[in-house]
């Protein structure tokens, strides 16, 4: 899957660049992006990859399936707090959907 979505995204960055690799590499030079790229790469999917994978052994799947879902609440978590994006009553009224259907699915 990994492959599949590297692949992708670089050809349709190509694309989008008429092949010019340099618009495409340009992003590496600044050293916040290297960070970032660095620390989603570790974080977002190998740790958290490993993580799943550790609850599975020890969780049942309906509760692991469950947790899955708060990905898209920490998504937008960090996407505020980090990114400073903003935060709208939608984002907060789905977000809190998500958690209340997490807590009903898992509650005794």
């Amino acid at each position: 899957m990994f492959l599949v979505c590297t692949v992708t995204f670089i050809l349709t960055a190509l694309i989008k660049n008429h092949g010019d690799m340099h618009a495409y590499t340009e992003a590496f030079t600044h050293r916040e992006f290297v960070i970032s790229f660095i620390l989603l790469a570790v974080f977002s999917s190998v740790i958290a990859h490993m993580l799943v994978n550790y609850g599975f052994a020890y969780l049942p799947v309906l509760t692991m399936s469950t947790f899955a879902m708060l990905q898209t609440v920490i998504a937008i978590i960090s996407g505020v707090l980090l990114l400073h994006e903003p935060l709208t009553a939608s984002i907060i009224i789905g977000s809190g959907l998500v958690l209340m259907g997490i807590y009903m699915v898992n509650r005794s």
